[in-house]
């Protein structure tokens, strides 16, 4: 998964993961990029907060066939802040 790799800086772990349906349906704020088709989910957990990104109408190839699909790309901690 892409989200998982090891070069990934800050990665949420499969715990959260695992909680995504969840998490998306219940999220802190989701937010439109306005300069690709995505939607960012912002959630929260324990000591942090976390976003994903959903792809909106992302182009893959399926079976020789391409196809329009809504997918989770990326997921990552957001430290809060204090002062």
């Amino acid at each position: 998964m892409h989200a998982l790799r090891t070069a990934k800086i800050d990665p949420l772990p499969v715990s959260v993961w695992k909680r995504l349906p969840s998490l998306l349906s219940n999220p802190l704020a989701v937010y439109w990029d306005l300069q690709k088709p995505c939607l960012a989910y912002v959630i929260s957990e324990q000591d942090s907060k976390g976003k994903f990104v959903v792809l909106i109408n992302y182009t893959v190839r399926i079976e020789h066939k391409q196809t329009l699909i809504n997918t989770v790309r990326t997921g990552k901690k957001m430290y809060l802040l204090t002062r």
